[in-house]
């Protein structure tokens, strides 16, 4: 059976929510690399080095939204944008999701359930696909920054809003998986643990 994937996404964990980004970013720093111990040998010309661990793996993001590019968005989404201030578009709901990604959630009114259970607090994770480029599943590392600018428009609002974060990796990986799966290692076991249903 074929499935139809969103190709740009970021999935919440903790508000089990779905966020459609209708851009592509600009440019995307994905980084990995290795640590060392290094010990200095007397009468050695090179130190030795013992392996102590890798990653974790790093993307920076860096999504501009344009107000004016999301009419038909805004249309086609009015789901997503109910139940917030009238006059709030796409652009205003994304935004706020997007702050929200970095905050756990709490069990508030389902306490007795939630001890049962053993888990009073949501942790932040996330999930973040863009196209056929890359995938990653993990915490917002730092910040979640959310720059205005451009011209204002007749609601009083600016046009342009760019926001930048950065995802860190939570599952262990290896060379072999790397090697096969690329930027789209680990999509595999979020799938059938039930991202999409």
């Amino acid at each position: 059976m074929k499935f139809n994937l969103i190709d740009n996404y970021i999935y919440i964990y903790q508000l089990n929510k779905y966020v459609i980004i209708p851009t592509y970013p600009e440019q995307i720093s994905d980084s990995l690399g290795s640590n060392f111990a290094q010990t200095n040998i007397l009468s050695r010309t090179a130190p030795i080095y013992s392996y102590s661990g890798s990653g974790p793996r790093r993307i920076q993001f860096n999504i501009g939204l344009h107000r004016d590019m999301m009419t038909q968005f805004n249309k086609n989404n009015r789901a997503f944008i109910e139940g917030v201030d009238i006059g709030d578009d796409y652009v205003d709901t994304l935004v706020r999701y997007l702050q929200a990604m970095a905050l756990p959630s709490y069990k508030v009114g389902q306490v007795q359930s939630a001890i049962n259970s053993g888990k009073l607090v949501n942790p932040p994770v996330i999930a973040v696909r863009f196209g056929n480029t890359l995938f990653i599943k993990g915490i917002v590392d730092g910040v979640v920054g959310v720059d205005y600018s451009g011209p204002i428009s007749k609601d009083n609002k600016y046009q342009l809003v760019n926001v930048n974060f950065t995802v860190a990796e939570t599952e262990p990986q290896d060379a072999e998986t790397l090697a096969k799966w690329g930027s789209f290692r680990g999509l595999e076991a979020v799938i059938t643990k039930g991202l999409y249903k």
